[in-house]
């Protein structure tokens, strides 16, 4: 085991290696086999390694991305992307997908090929997803936490998502905290034909300022919404929340709802 190491050109991480002092020089870097990652934790929460120096349990784990095909609006240009996950399940096998997995990020709880729950997820790395679902079976989010911050690169197809559902998956999250801060950057993406069932859950997505082009508040938005009897939909205190279907102003109450739905919190 090397405990202590500086990088000062670039290093290519090949295997999973734990440190406990890393320093990285100005202009070095750390980079990854083809078709694989490098998630940077420090103590446990996830970073980009940007130059500086970092003591503690420093674990650079090496994964495969996970290869999203072009969906939604990217269909239009084929644009694909890989993907950086904390947990990947697939739905249709009932399986965690290891080989794509970083167990270091995940604090406690289990994950199954079942259910993720009682897990806590922080990350300040820039495009990085907490858990993606895929397949055509069903999975289930619970009593978890995922905090995740930074920029990210594409929020068309959930990169940088708490939680990511595709294909047919059908996925339910409750009783969780999800917070999002960045700009293009949402906190649940429901893609391809999924479905997501959110229960007794809090979620906050803010975009901070910034000067780059994208930087626009879409607020929250919906093609189909059901709301059970009971459930409630508010903003935070000292906000107002302002809900529109199809452009026109309506008072959200338990039923469904289909049409162009965007919540938008002032």
């Amino acid at each position: 085991m090397e405990n202590k190491k500086t990088v000062t050109g670039s290093w290519l991480v090949e295997e999973t290696t734990r440190l406990y002092d890393l320093t990285i020089e100005e202009g070095a870097e750390i980079t990854a086999p083809q078709g694989k990652f490098v998630c940077m934790t420090v103590n446990g929460v996830g970073c980009d390694p940007k130059p500086g120096r970092y003591h503690g349990d420093i674990l650079l784990t090496v994964a495969d991305c996970y290869h999203m095909a072009p969906h939604a609006l990217m269909r239009i240009n084929n644009i694909s992307r890989d993907f950086q996950d904390a947990v990947v399940i697939d739905s249709s096998k009932g399986e965690v997908v290891e080989a794509q997995c970083v167990p270091a990020i995940v604090q406690g709880g289990t994950v199954t090929g079942e259910k993720t729950e009682g897990v806590y997820i922080a990350s300040s790395a820039e495009s990085f997803n907490g858990v993606l679902i895929y397949g055509d079976g069903s999975y289930t989010v619970k009593d978890s936490r995922v905090e995740l911050d930074g920029f990210s690169a594409n929020d068309f197809m959930g990169v940088g998502s708490a939680v990511a559902a595709i294909d047919t998956a059908d996925v339910v999250i409750e009783d969780c905290d999800l917070t999002v801060n960045g700009v293009t950057r949402c906190a649940v993406h429901v893609g391809g034909d999924s479905h997501v069932t959110v229960r007794n859950c809090r979620i906050q997505n803010t975009s901070p300022d910034s000067d780059w082009l994208g930087d626009f508040s879409w607020g929250c938005g919906f093609t189909r919404l059901d709301l059970a009897p009971g459930a409630v939909v508010a903003a935070p205190a000292g906000r107002t929340l302002t809900v529109t279907l199809d452009g026109q102003a309506v008072d959200l109450q338990p039923g469904s709802y289909s049409g162009t739905l965007v919540l938008t919190v002032d």
